[in-house]
């Protein structure tokens, strides 16, 4: 048995009612492992809308939820933590026929995800939709100007006349040269 966390959905009784739809709500357990170098799903219990259908021998699966991840800003480096929609199609067929496929000289057949006529894992498909529906470069807001790169403040932590004196190094000799004539 494996020790990897596991989302079986039954679907025998489903099988044998081919283009039935099956409406089911379920509870997702997001777990600490739900991350990415720079953003993680927030753990908990998060509502699954789960649409199973039955289809010459496969089922056609259509997920829907909504979790909660944290990252960091790419522009300001502030943690903040915002919901992120996840929907998923997929069709899950029989080993059988995943077998006949790679006979047949058919390579991607090999990822088919599949059932074994009692259920199927729901799980790392979801976890993989999930990640591949962050961003990119997460920002805290969209119109996030960053950090001062100078001070290293954030800019919204700043005034709006917010600047620094910005001296050539190569006039730096010349700063001092009129002081001792001023007095």
């Amino acid at each position: 048995m494996s020790s990897e966390p596991q989302m079986l959905i039954p679907i025998a009784q489903i099988l044998r009612e081919p283009q039935v739809p099956h409406d089911l709500e379920l509870d997702l357990d997001v777990t600490e492992d739900w991350r990415t170098e720079y953003a993680h799903f927030v753990p908990g219990i998060y509502p699954l809308d789960l649409t199973v259908t039955a289809s010459d021998g496969g089922v056609l699966v259509h997920a829907q939820t909504e979790l909660d991840y944290q990252a960091e800003c790419s522009r300001c480096v502030t943690e903040f933590e915002v919901p992120v929609e996840i929907e998923l199609s997929e069709y899950y067929t029989t080993e059988a026929r995943v077998a006949a496929a790679l006979k047949e000289g058919d390579e991607d057949a090999e990822n088919w995800p599949t059932h074994n006529g009692e259920s199927f894992d729901l799980l790392p498909r979801l976890r993989e939709e999930a990640i591949l529906a962050l961003p990119l470069l997460p920002l805290c807001e969209p119109d996030c100007e960053g950090l001062c790169a100078d001070c290293g403040e954030p800019y919204r932590d700043l005034p709006e006349d917010h600047e620094h004196e910005v001296l050539d190094p190569r006039m730096a000799a010349l700063k001092d040269f009129f002081k001792d004539s001023e007095s």
